[in-house]
């Protein structure tokens, strides 16, 4: 038997279908089989996985069912001590199987492992690069706040998917996160792993939650990158016996927050009515996000626009600049924050410091600082930080002049309470 099953739903999508499986083939690890699933396509699949002359190609065909079912009869079909997925428009890099299957026998304990992923394009240009994101726990709760991977990204043991079963194919979309989430309350252990393992495509042609191509201007339409919608949230709440109690009694903070995080795919979409419901919704279920936790919101919905935009899941629609969507969103709010002075301010605060942030990492150093000159009008206080002193003499003497100078602060000790320059130096990094 097999140490690792790759599962592939199909449909349609010929050509990067065989990219897909040439990606598996070209691994570095070599005891694998590949389980092609084909999703009742209008194209002849079968004669384009016969055409790998491979024995450890499988070919299934079944009539249409959607991504759930698909994915589910490839778990029925695995033979493998280990799991994985991969959609048929994306690939992996060449060590990922090699580098994951070694990071399982390292972590006998550990059910899951997850790598990160590269951002491409429909021509397979790179766009960013998304590394393991090891500041976010895999446990339960992180589960709650998001779904921090792409659904390729990870290795699964097979004894943790016996256990909880398959896809729901009643979930209509986010039905990885929602299968994330169950292992999680089955208590299967997940960390992050050490690698980026895989490619994640962006192009026309992404599938919708029916495992059809879907328009992108159709209201429900969700890239599978951000599965962010409420309903694997609503879900496990559906059943609280099951919910351990601390975060039961934060259902409706859990609940508001994946209706804020939705805003900004609404927006994306062009759904002006979806982005008022969602924000209305969850200041409804958490009043306090208009007061005394208003920077918190702020600061999610903020993340959620930048990262939307970023991907640019709606190529050639809103999200050609977080600043657009953002303004999008503001321009949509429901009547209770339309008017609300210090919310909007303060939306423009955390997107323009996420933004700093963002130049920062990309080396932009332009960028950095015309965002900075946007917070100075903005937020005169926020430049009173460390991490602002920080940021600032980046921008100001460059990289290299920056990193010379961290290290003349480290090694002359510059580090006393009363000084605080090394310390100072070093909060951006933290921050990135």
């Amino acid at each position: 038997m097999p140490r690792v099953s790759v599962i592939i739903p199909a449909y349609n999508r010929g050509p990067l279908l065989l990219e897909a499986i040439e990606s598996v083939r070209r691994q570095t690890f070599q005891d694998f089989e590949v389980v092609v699933v084909d999703d009742g396509s209008t194209e002849d699949i079968r004669s384009i996985a016969e055409t790998v002359a491979d024995g450890r190609v499988r070919y299934f065909r079944q009539q249409n069912g959607g991504l759930s079912r698909a994915r589910n009869r490839g778990l029925a079909e695995a033979r493998g001590d280990f799991l994985t997925f991969l959609d048929s428009d994306d690939v992996f890099l060449p060590n990922k199987l090699e580098v994951q299957v070694r990071e399982l026998d390292e972590r006998p304990g550990v059910g899951l492992i997850a790598g990160g992923w590269l951002n491409i394009d429909g021509a397979g240009r790179l766009i960013s690069k998304m590394p393991p994101r090891r500041e976010i726990p895999l446990d339960l709760e992180g589960w709650l706040l998001e779904c921090p991977f792409v659904v390729h990204a990870p290795l699964i043991r097979h004894e943790w998917a016996r256990k909880v079963g398959g896809f729901d194919p009643q979930q209509d979309g986010c039905e990885d996160w929602d299968y994330w989430l169950r292992l999680a309350r089955c208590g299967c252990r997940m960390e992050w792993g050490t690698s980026i393992v895989c490619s994640y495509r962006h192009h026309g042609g992404n599938t919708g939650p029916d495992g059809r191509h879907q328009p992108q201007n159709q209201p429900h339409y969700r890239d599978k990158l951000f599965t962010t919608l409420a309903p694997p949230v609503l879900k496990l709440f559906s059943a609280p016996q099951c919910v351990p109690p601390p975060i039961l009694a934060r259902r409706n903070w859990f609940l508001a927050r994946a209706q804020l995080i939705s805003v900004a795919i609404c927006a994306n979409m062009n759904d002006i009515q979806g982005v008022r419901a969602r924000l209305n919704h969850a200041v409804e279920l958490y009043p306090a996000w208009r007061t005394t936790h208003r920077r918190e919101a702020c600061e999610i919905l903020a993340n959620a626009v930048r990262g939307i935009s970023s991907a640019d899941l709606n190529r050639g629609a809103l999200a050609q600049h977080p600043r657009t969507l953002a303004n999008v969103a503001v321009a949509s709010l429901p009547r209770r924050l339309r008017h609300d002075r210090a919310f909007k301010q303060q939306l423009a605060v955390c997107l323009t410091e996420g933004l700093v942030y963002d130049h920062l990492a990309a080396g932009d150093l332009r960028g950095v600082r015309r965002e900075l000159l946007r917070l100075l009008a903005l937020c005169p206080r926020w430049f009173a930080s460390r991490a602002a002193l920080s940021v600032c003499t980046r921008a100001v003497l460059g990289e290299e002049l920056f990193q010379n100078l961290r290290a003349t602060a480290t090694r002359a000790g510059w580090h006393q309470p009363t000084m605080g320059l090394s310390e100072a130096l070093n909060d951006s990094e933290a921050t990135v």
